[in-house]
C-alpha cells in the first residue's frame, strides 16, 4: 500500500499519522506545539521506522488531553544520525551525542534545530531572516550549526500544520483550452494590488484582491495568469524602506506544498489554503488559467554561513561593496563555513539523500546560482516534486507551471562531478503523472520550461518533450536586435521570418511550444525600459550592465513609445503562444538608477517599481461608469499608460477572433485545399515574393497570413487574410502592396508609426481605411491590414 507522506487525520480510526522520509537518520522524534512562535513544546512523541519512512500513529485523544482543542496542530521534528549519536538524556541546547556537524558521508543532524515537515499543507510563520544585502537566503545565527549548533530553534522555527478537517473549499470549474490559444500575464501576485486603491489598504498583495482582478484581466483579453512563486517563502520581512534581505520574487522555497501565508488575507490556520483556492474559482469563473512559477531546481534553506561582516552600510558606495560582497560570498566557497549550514528542513532531515553535495560531501552543488540543488536522481526527491505537483494541481486547483530553471532538474551526478543528463526521463514522468495537455478540451496541465540554467552552459530549447513549451529567448533576443542594434549588430531578416513563424527550426515541435515574450521578470523586467535605456545598474552585481540588447531610441519619447506598440503588435500577430509582464499594458516604467541608467533583475525590490500602478485605469473606469464615454476617449488619447492599454486590449482582442494567428501546426508556404491563397506568404517591399537571396537582407519583411479556412459567425466579419509588413529601418520605406484576391481590397488594422492614429481601424477589428497598392510605411514601424 502507498504510504501518504506528511500528517494526516483518520476519522474512522480517530487517529493521527505522521510520516516522514530519513535514509540515514538513527532516531527521530516529533515535538507539539500549542502555539506556533515563542512557546514549548506540550508533548513529544518517538517515530518508528519502516525501511527508510519514519511513522507515528497517535489517537487524537493523546493530542485533546496535551491542550489540543482546535483543527490545527502544529508540529516539527528532531533527528540524530551518524554525526549525533542519540542520547536518551540529550535536551534542548545539549551538545551530548554531538559527533561533529557534518561527516564524510555528508550527514548534518543536529537535534537542536526543530525540522519542518517536507509535505505540510501550510507553515505557521516565516524563519527570520539576517540583513544582509541583496541575498533574502539567509538567516539568524540560531539556524545555522557550526558554532551556533546547540542554539535551539523550537520555540522560533516555523511549525508545520496538520489539519484536522479536511478543506473542502471549491476552486471552480477549470478552463480547458488549448495552450495555443491562451495569453499569459507573468506577475507577482502581490505586486498585481498592491498600488490598486480601488481595493480596501489591507487587502492589497492578497490572493483576495487578486481575486478581484480576475474581472481586469478578462476585460483586457488574458486567458492566462502566470504567477511567479507562491509557494511559502521567507518575505514577511520585507520593507520598502531597506532592501536587505527582501525576497520579493519568491525564488527561495522553503515548503513545495504551502501557499505562502503572507499573500493571505486570511492568516489563520488554513486561511492561505481557503483563500487560494477561492481565488482560483474567481479566475476560472472568468475562464483564466492559473499558472504558478515553481522553483525544484534549489531550496530557500540557506544552505552555508557566510563569512562576512557587512555591517551598517549607508553612502552609496559602501552599499554597491556590500552588495558584490554578498553576491560574491554564494560562490566563493573561501566565504562560507562549510560546518555551519542552516538545518530547518531537508538539511537535517537526511542532508545527503535530499541535495547533491560536493567536496567531500561538505558543500552544496548551486547550478541554480541561487542555493542547494535538490538531489533530482534520487526517487525520494522525484516523488516529492511529483507529489507537489498534483496536490496543486489536483487539490488547489492550479492549471499549469512553469518550471524555473527547468533543465536543471536534469542534473546528475556525484562529489562535484554533475552534468546535466539530455537522456533525463523526470519530464516524460512529469507529463505522465499529472498528465500534460495535448489536446483541446482535456483535462491535463500546461507545461511550460525555462529552458536555460545558470551556471552551465544548458540552452534546451529543443530538448523538451512534446507536450512542454518553452520561454523562446530567440523570439526575445532577435526581435530586440532587430529594433534596438539597427546597424550595430549584424541581422538577416530570415531570422524573422522563423520566430515570427512559431520557431520551427528552433524548437522544432509545434508552434505553441514556443512561448513568445520581450521580457519576463528577470534581467529588464519592463517592456518599456527596454526602449528606455542602453545601459543597466543590474542590483545582484553592483555594476553597470550594457548586455541586455537595448536602446534608448535616442531619447525620443515618441519612439519609445512606438517601440512598445511594434512589440506587442509582433507578439500578436506571430505564430506561438505571446507572454507579457504584468504592468506593460500600462506602459509601466521602472524609476532609473542614475540619468540615463536602468536597473535590472530587482529581486529585493518589494515596492511600486515591483507593482501594477492602476492609477490612470481606476480614474478611466469611473468615467466609463458614469457615463462620460466623451471624457474616457479623450483621456485614454492623452494618457499615455491608457493608449497603450487601449492597443494591447484591442489587439489582443483580434487575435482572440482570428485562429488563423494561433496554427497548431507549422506553416507549410502553400495553398490548402481550394484556396487563393498559401497558408503563408512572405514579400518585399516592391510587393513580390521574397526570394532566396532577400533572405540575407535586413532592413524590411512582410508576410500574409491567409485566413480562407476560418469559421467565422458573421460572415459580414469574414477577412480572407492578415498582412503584416516590418520596416526595422531608420528610413521612410515606399510599399507596394501584394494583389488581392479577386473583388477583395486592403484595409489598414494597425500602423504603429505616431503619425496615423490606429484606435478608429482598430476599434471594431475590421479596419476603416481603405488603401490603393501603395503606402508609405514611416521608419521604424509596423503596418498590419486586412483583405475584405
Amino acid at each position: 500500500m502507498q504510504i501518504e507522506m506528511g500528517s494526516s487525520y483518520d476519522k474512522d480510526t480517530g487517529k493521527v499519522h505522521f510520516n516522514v522520509f530519513s535514509k540515514n537518520a538513527s532516531h527521530i522524534e516529533i515535538y507539539f506545539y500549542l502555539t506556533p512562535f515563542g512557546a514549548d513544546e506540550v508533548m513529544k512523541k518517538s517515530l518508528v521506522r519502516n525501511n527508510d519512512i519514519w511513522s507515528l500513529d497517535l489517537p487524537l485523544a493523546e493530542l485533546k488531553s496535551a491542550g489540543f482543542t482546535s483543527n490545527c496542530v502544529y508540529y516539527g521534528y528532531r533527528t540524530w544520525g551518524p554525526n549525533w549519536e542519540y542520547m536518551e538524556d540529550w535536551n534542548k541546547t545539549s551538545d551530548k551525542g554531538f559527533i561533529c556537524d557534518v561527516d564524510d558521508e555528508g550527514n548534518r543532524f543536529n537535534p537542536n534545530k526543530l525540522l519542518i515537515d517536507p509535505y505540510s499543507k501550510e507553515l505557521s510563520h516565516d524563519p527570520q531572516v539576517a540583513k544582509i544585502y541583496i541575498d533574502p537566503n539567509v538567516y539568524i545565527d540560531n539556524y545555522y550549526s557550526g558554532a551556533n549548533r546547540n542554539a535551539d530553534t523550537g520555540k522560533i522555527a516555523p511549525k508545520s500544520m496538520l489539519f484536522l478537517e479536511k478543506d473542502k473549499t471549491s476552486y471552480g470549474i477549470k478552463p480547458k483550452r488549448h495552450l495555443k490559444d491562451d495569453i499569459i500575464y507573468e506577475v507577482n501576485l502581490r505586486g498585481l494590488t498592491m498600488m490598486d486603491k480601488s481595493i480596501p489598504k489591507d487587502e492589497r498583495g492578497t490572493y483576495k484582491a487578486a481575486s478581484i482582478k480576475a474581472a481586469y484581466l478578462k476585460e483586457l483579453g488574458v486567458t492566462a495568469v502566470e504567477f511567479l512563486p507562491i509557494h511559502e517563502f521567507a518575505d514577511e520581512q520585507n520593507d520598502d524602506n531597506d532592501p536587505r534581505g527582501d525576497n520579493y520574487w519568491g525564488y527561495m522555497t522553503l515548503n513545495f506544498f504551502s501557499p505562502n501565508r503572507r499573500y493571505s488575507f486570511d492568516k489563520s490556520p488554513g486561511g492561505p489554503t481557503r483563500e487560494f483556492k477561492q481565488m482560483i474559482k474567481a479566475f476560472h469563473e472568468q475562464g483564466i488559467k492559473v499558472f504558478l512559477d515553481v522553483v525544484y531546481n534549489h531550496t530557500g534553506e540557506g544552505i552555508l554561513k557566510r563569512i562576512i561582516n557587512q555591517g551598517n552600510p549607508s553612502t552609496e558606495e559602501d552599499i554597491k561593496k556590500a552588495i558584490q560582497e554578498a553576491n560574491h560570498s554564494r560562490g566563493d566557497d573561501n566565504l562560507q563555513d562549510y560546518t555551519a549550514a542552516c538545518i530547518m528542513s531537508f538539511t537535517g532531515l537526511d542532508n545527503s539523500n535530499y541535495y547533491y553535495l560536493r567536496d567531500g560531501n561538505k558543500r552544496y552543488e548551486g547550478r541554480g546560482g541561487c542555493g542547494g540543488n535538490l538531489k533530482y536522481d534520487n526517487e525520494v526527491v522525484r516523488k516529492l516534486i511529483y507529489d507537489s505537483l498534483k496536490y496543486w494541481k489536483d487539490e488547489m486547483g492550479v492549471d499549469g507551471f512553469r518550471f524555473d530553471l527547468a533543465p536543471v532538474l536534469s542534473v546528475t551526478g556525484s562529489n562535484g562531478n554533475y552534468w546535466p543528463d539530455t537522456n533525463t526521463t523526470i519530464f516524460e514522468e512529469i507529463s505522465n503523472i499529472l498528465p500534460s495537455r495535448i489536446k483541446d478540451q482535456d483535462n491535463g496541465a500546461d507545461l511550460i520550461a525555462e529552458p536555460w540554467g545558470e551556471g552551465s552552459s544548458i540552452d534546451w530549447l529543443d530538448k523538451f518533450p512534446n507536450s512542454w513549451a518553452v520561454w523562446n529567448k530567440a523570439f526575445r533576443d532577435i526581435f530586440k536586435t532587430s529594433m534596438n542594434k539597427y546597424g550595430v549588430a549584424p541581422f538577416r531578416i530570415c531570422n524573422i521570418a522563423n520566430v515570427s513563424s512559431g520557431s520551427s527550426s528552433i524548437i522544432k515541435k509545434k508552434p505553441w511550444n514556443s512561448i513568445n515574450y520581450f521580457v519576463s521578470h528577470d534581467d529588464c523586467n519592463s517592456l518599456r525600459n527596454i526602449f528606455s535605456y542602453n545601459e543597466y545598474f543590474h542590483l545582484n552585481e553592483a555594476g553597470i550592465k550594457n548586455d541586455q540588447i537595448t536602446w534608448n531610441q535616442g531619447n525620443d519619447p515618441s519612439l519609445q513609445k512606438k517601440a512598445v506598440l511594434n512589440a506587442f503588435t509582433l507578439m500578436m500577430f506571430s505564430a506561438g503562444v505571446p507572454m507579457f509582464t504584468g504592468g506593460d499594458e500600462f506602459y509601466r516604467a521602472i524609476s532609473p538608477y542614475h540619468q540615463g541608467v536602468g536597473r535590472m533583475n530587482m529581486v529585493t525590490v518589494d515596492g511600486p517599481d515591483g507593482y501594477v500602478d492602476f492609477q490612470h485605469f481606476n480614474k478611466l473606469t469611473v468615467l466609463r461608469n458614469s457615463g462620460n464615454s466623451h471624457e474616457a476617449e479623450q483621456l485614454t488619447k492623452n494618457t499615455d499608460e491608457l493608449y497603450i492599454f487601449e492597443f494591447v486590449k484591442k489587439v489582443i482582442d483580434f487575435r482572440s477572433n482570428h485562429e488563423c494567428l494561433r496554427p497548431e501546426n507549422y506553416f507549410k508556404g502553400e495553398r490548402e485545399n481550394d484556396n487563393f491563397l498559401k497558408d503563408i506568404t512572405w514579400y518585399q517591399h516592391n510587393g513580390l515574393e521574397i526570394d532566396s537571396s532577400y533572405w540575407d537582407s535586413s532592413d524590411f519583411v512582410a508576410y500574409r497570413i491567409s485566413a480562407e479556412s476560418e469559421k467565422v459567425a458573421n460572415v459580414n466579419n469574414r477577412i480572407f487574410s492578415i498582412y503584416l509588413a516590418y520596416n526595422r529601418s531608420p528610413r521612410t520605406e515606399k510599399v507596394l502592396l501584394p494583389s488581392n484576391i479577386p473583388n477583395k481590397r486592403w484595409y489598414r488594422l494597425i500602423d504603429t508609426d505616431n503619425t496615423y492614429g490606429w484606435m478608429s481601424e482598430l476599434r471594431n477589428f475590421d479596419g476603416d481605411t481603405l488603401l490603393e497598392n501603395e503606402y508609405v510605411m514611416h521608419d521604424r514601424s509596423i503596418l498590419v491590414l486586412i483583405e475584405k
